[in-house]
């Protein structure tokens, strides 16, 4: 009969599709790279099959190990919310998170569902609002944990962590933009967004005529006026659904820079309990969606 798989083989192994190395894995699991590399070749003999190939300096699954990875993704999920559950008492009190909409609307109910079935004594309060004012609120101690979404290139503050990475396209509603020449209608959020100041000074130093034609503070707003064709907009590719279209590079727009997932602590203090066990389901979720993506490729 074949041995159970270990859980600790597994998470290392789920942090080496993650991370693509043994170093950056080891880092992550707290494990030299010499244990993990040890770990992935007992893992394998209990497998009975080569879960990687290396692809220049990076580790790339075979088709067993994507298949693998995906039983060990629900197997590591169902035992860390078992041991969650079982260690849950004593955890209450407030939680303060902030966030912005794009990360509102898509991460934010996985999020909120797992941590009150998980701890349904603590209370979590959630704060929507722009990355600037979110990160004010944290620095001020309004917040305990800002989850939002930054330019990847400046994610250099000490109290945050890097959750996965996104790229910042141009949106349409599928028909063709303006022709050269003429100025191209922009839809964009209120002056505080980062991602509007991103698009704009794209455009200007693409020297790529443009005019706003659309303004709303509201992402659902945002949203209606690309899709009723009022204009093109900048934005994360998790913003795409239904009546939206990234733009055609052909169509002459200048490439964007990518975006950070970020969790950020307050930076003062320890934090409680709750709020540990709130950051470690944030940590986990991105990390389920990027080993996820790593298996889909």
């Amino acid at each position: 009969m074949a041995p159970d798989f270990d859980i600790d083989l597994l998470r290392s192994f789920v942090a080496i599709a993650v991370t693509g190395g043994f170093a950056r894995a080891g880092e992550r699991v707290g494990r030299t790279q010499s244990t993990v590399s040890l770990q992935m070749k007992r893992l394998e003999a209990q497998a009975g099959v080569r879960l990687f190939r290396r692809e220049g300096r990076r580790m790339a699954l075979t088709g067993d190990g994507r298949r693998l990875l995906h039983y060990a993704r629900r197997i590591l999920a169902l035992n860390d919310e078992a041991r969650a559950s079982l260690a849950r008492a004593g955890i209450e009190g407030p939680v303060r998170l902030g966030t912005n909409q794009d990360l509102a609307e898509t991460a934010l109910p996985e999020v909120l569902a797992r941590f009150a079935l998980t701890y349904p004594d603590a209370t979590l309060e959630v704060r929507v609002e722009s990355t600037a004012a979110i990160r004010a609120m944290l620095a001020d101690g309004a917040l305990d944990l800002a989850l939002t979404l930054v330019r990847a290139d400046r994610t250099d503050d000490v109290h945050e962590t890097v959750l996965g990475r996104e790229r910042l396209i141009w949106i349409g509603n599928g028909h063709a933009p303006p022709g050269p020449g003429a100025p191209l209608p922009l839809a964009v959020c209120d002056e505080s967004c980062g991602i509007r100041a991103a698009a704009l000074a794209a455009l200007e130093a693409a020297r790529v005529p443009h005019r706003i034609a659309f303004s709303s503070p509201s992402l659902a707003g945002l949203r209606a006026a690309v899709r009723a064709g009022l204009g093109v907009t900048a934005r994360g590719e998790r913003a795409l659904e239904a009546g939206l279209a990234p733009v055609a590079a052909a169509r002459g727009l200048p490439p964007l820079p990518e975006l950070a997932i970020t969790l950020a602590r307050a930076p003062s203090g320890p934090a409680s309990p709750a709020v540990e066990r709130l950051a470690a389901i944030l940590r986990g979720l991105f990390a389920e969606g990027a080993a996820a993506a790593a298996a889909d490729v």
